[in-house]
């Protein structure tokens, strides 16, 4: 975490393509916090997950993060650079995961209070697909899962909501696990109310008279 009341990131803009990391590595030791990583009018021959590797690799462990990927061009014609801009952007926003290990709970946390309903579903992620064919290889990396059975700490998901106040529903969204369906479906469903039950505290147990 930063210190000393920086809770504003000072950074730079650098120029993404094939020497980004070797950059990266030279620039770094002034004390930049943040990296915008830009591309001009189209993505050209970039390989955005070699790019990712690479910018993760001169980051290492220094308290650095990837503000933001842009390009920079004109969307709204319809010449054919126009058009590779508008692609760009759609791959950009596809890959942007690729460029930070994010955590649902910091996201919880910050958005909680706007929260007014939620749906009980959850994921299962195959790790060591991820790590050998990527999210975007041919193998399925993750699949939906019901509540008690997916990777999910429903526990400090609750316990968040509860201390920004929600008072609303967790509805278990149901039909799409891929174990606990057909003649399983309300069996899985039935685990999911008690196990969210359970982590939502378990029965209400007043506290003793004084």
């Amino acid at each position: 975490m930063l210190q000393h009341h920086q809770d504003i990131r000072i950074g730079t803009l650098a120029s993404a393509g094939k020497n980004t990391g070797e950059y990266l590595r030279q620039i770094l030791p002034h004390g930049f916090e943040s990296i915008s990583l830009t591309f001009w009018q189209t993505l050209g021959d970039t390989d955005l997950k070699q790019l990712a590797q690479d910018v993760k690799g001169a980051i290492g462990d220094r308290d650095v993060v990837i503000s933001s990927l842009g390009i920079f061009g004109n969307p709204l014609e319809s010449g054919d650079k126009d058009q590779e801009t508008r692609q760009a952007w759609a791959a950009l926003i596809d890959h942007a995961h690729l460029f930070a290990l994010i955590d649902p709970m910091p996201q919880l946390r910050q958005w909680a209070s706007r929260i007014f309903h939620v749906h009980g579903k959850d994921a299962t992620i195959l790790h060591d697909v991820v790590r050998q064919h990527g999210v975007y290889g041919k193998e399925p990396f993750a699949f939906h899962r019901t509540p008690g059975f997916g990777d999910s700490n429903w526990s400090a998901i609750i316990s968040d909501l509860r201390r920004a106040g929600f008072q609303g529903s967790i509805d278990i969204e149901g039909w799409h696990d891929p174990v606990y369906r057909d003649e399983l479906e309300m069996t899985g469903q039935v685990h999911a109310l008690n196990y969210l039950k359970q982590c939502r505290g378990g029965p209400f147990v007043p506290n003793p008279t004084v």
